[in-house]
């Protein structure tokens, strides 16, 4: 059974990346698991663009 996966938008800067840095090593991944490696990259730019502004 999998394990539930937690929103980007709902994570803290340091488990967003922590939980990036994870599904990135994985060398063979499902459909599902890069759907949610873009849905990380994507808060990560986004967030990083919001700083860039400030």
């Amino acid at each position: 059974m999998e394990k539930e996966r937690k929103s980007p938008s709902e994570m803290v800067n340091i488990e967003l990346l922590e939980t990036y840095s994870h599904y990135n090593r994985i060398y063979l991944r499902s459909p599902e698991e890069q759907d949610y490696i873009a849905l990380l990259r994507n808060e990560m730019l986004n967030r990083m663009e919001e700083r860039s502004k400030e």
